[in-house]
């Protein structure tokens, strides 16, 4: 009797184990998925054309956060949002989106750009913080640097 009790728990326990492994390669075919997925696009941001950043809240955008976080960090991401206090409309040219802000009373040493290229789906981003280097940063790094972009780059050296 005790032989049987053992070889229904050993049993029961390698189908648990078995059935734990294999929720555990679907939820990593799903992590790798998600990890994988083409970012959302970048569209929308042709509505928000003439409007600046706060009043259309694109920083709060969960499509925007999302990736903005993903390329510049959440601390830079906090930091850029803290201090875009001054700024200039959204502007649309073509394809691309252009916002610029800066923060109120230190415009000369904190500032940020941001690109948003509609048809290749790629922000960049060029960042200035309190007087330091101007970084430039792009979900594609193999990129050129757009014309905008790299006279804010001068500006800020």
């Amino acid at each position: 009797m005790k032989k049987l009790f053992y070889s229904a728990f050993a049993l029961a326990l390698s189908a648990n184990f078995a059935l734990a492994n294999q929720n555990s390669v679907t939820d990593s075919k799903e992590t790798l998925e998600i990890v994988n997925a083409k970012p959302q696009p970048l569209s929308f941001i042709k509505n928000y054309k003439g409007k600046t950043v706060k009043a259309s809240k694109l920083l709060d955008n969960p499509i925007v956060k999302a990736r903005l976080i993903k390329l510049i960090g959440n601390d830079d991401y906090v930091f850029l949002k803290k201090n875009w206090n001054v700024e200039e409309p959204i502007s649309v040219v073509g394809n691309t989106a252009e916002a610029s802000g800066c923060k109120v009373h230190d415009c000369g040493n904190t500032n940020f750009i941001l690109l948003f290229d509609i048809t290749d789906n790629i922000i960049q981003v060029g960042i200035r913080k309190n007087g330091g280097k101007a970084l430039i940063i792009s979900e594609d790094p193999e990129r050129s640097i757009p014309g905008d972009l790299e006279e804010w780059s001068k500006r800020n050296q």
